[in-house]
């Protein structure tokens, strides 16, 4: 089974939202809270206040799929999930980490860290990073997808996705919204 990375527009009062009650997550996520039973210790009026809370903002979505360590590094010469300092490890590096979703924590960064972010990805050129692939290291390190055979072509479709990246981000400062992260 491959994992996939999708990156999500959040709006800090819903990462606020999220972060006093983690059980929003799900709302924000899938649109409804899953196991209902999650709710059965809380009286009344709390489980109410949960069930009618509603994201200030709809969030947009950029599927990175299996491309995320590749891009992670890319961005960081690392090769461990975490890995580099902020912000360039925004891909895989901790920050805001709530509840569980898919195969861990949503990690949140609000609009001010978006704002780092795009200013980190922005002063980044292409040209060099397109310089960091090599078809041959990323075998050797056995950068995930693992078992996929990296080609000296892979490059466009690296520096592609991180183009779309690039323009999601730009587009989540540019609305004052962060963002969240959930690998699936």
């Amino acid at each position: 089974m491959s994992m996939s990375l999708r990156l999500y527009t959040v709006s800090d009062s819903d990462i606020r939202d999220i972060e006093r009650e983690p059980l929003r997550l799900e709302i924000l996520y899938y649109g409804e809270i899953l196991g209902p039973s999650a709710l059965d210790e809380l009286d009344e009026s709390k489980k109410e206040q949960i069930l009618k809370w509603a994201p200030e903002h709809k969030p947009d979505v950029l599927y990175i799929e299996a491309m995320f360590q590749s891009l992670h590094y890319l961005l960081t010469l690392e090769t461990e999930w975490g890995k580099g300092t902020f912000p360039l490890n925004f891909l895989s590096g901790t920050r805001l980490d709530i509840g569980e979703i898919g195969w861990g924590a949503a990690t949140f960064y609000t609009s001010d860290e978006v704002k780092q972010i795009s200013a980190a990805l922005e002063n980044m050129d292409l040209v060099d990073l397109e310089k960091r692939y090599d078809a041959d290291v990323f075998n050797e390190n056995e950068i995930y997808p693992r078992g996929y055979k990296w080609m000296p072509s892979d490059n466009e479709s690296l520096l592609l996705k991180l183009k779309e990246t690039l323009k999601f981000i730009n587009e989540a400062k540019d609305k004052s919204v962060g963002i969240f992260r959930v690998l699936v």
